[in-house]
């Protein structure tokens, strides 16, 4: 397949990332995760490698599904890949909440159902750093302080950490 390269007067210097014309709208974005010239398919399958388990609650497994599906779009606009960090935080609240609601012990905040799932040895010690860092980037990208754009080579990373979390949180449901 062939490369697709990006139309070089879209870049916005000033924005950082491209502006959205009626010429580029379906064409490559420029990245730093991958080098100009890359194919389509190159781009996509890290994205499609990362699943979610048939033990975690449909409602999760959507969630998820939009962040990588913004992920992936992010070949065209590079800051889909930004909200899909978000998402993917936002998908790991609602996932700890989900899997207090098993547990019949759901609070009203994340920091909360952390401390209920690592009181109840669900979230391993191992895990808790990881839930905590999940956390934070939750809130910092809840409550912004200045724009900050995401690499889709960091969000595949955030992506990828998603599913592990997730998917170990789910791993024994009737726990």
């Amino acid at each position: 397949m062939s490369a697709e390269i990006p139309p070089k007067d879209s870049y916005d210097e000033f924005l950082q990332f491209s502006r959205i014309t009626h010429e580029n709208w379906l064409a490559p974005d420029r990245k730093n995760y991958m080098p100009l010239g890359v194919a389509k398919d190159q781009w996509v399958e890290p994205f499609l490698e990362l699943r979610l388990e048939t033990t975690v609650p449909r409602d999760v497994i959507q969630v998820f599904e939009v962040a990588r599906g913004c992920m992936i779009y992010s070949w065209f606009f590079y800051p889909l890949a930004t909200l899909a960090v978000k998402q993917c935080t936002r998908g790991a609240e609602f996932a700890a909440r989900e899997r207090c609601c098993i547990l019949q012990q759901e609070a009203e905040n994340f920091g909360e159902n952390l401390r209920t799932l690592i009181a109840a040895g669900i979230i391993s010690v191992a895990d808790e750093s990881r839930w905590q860092v999940m956390r934070e980037l939750r809130n910092n990208r809840s409550h912004l302080k200045g724009f900050m754009l995401t690499d889709p080579g960091q969000a595949l990373g955030v992506l990828r950490t998603t599913a592990e979390l997730i998917n170990a949180l789910f791993s024994s449901p009737s726990k």
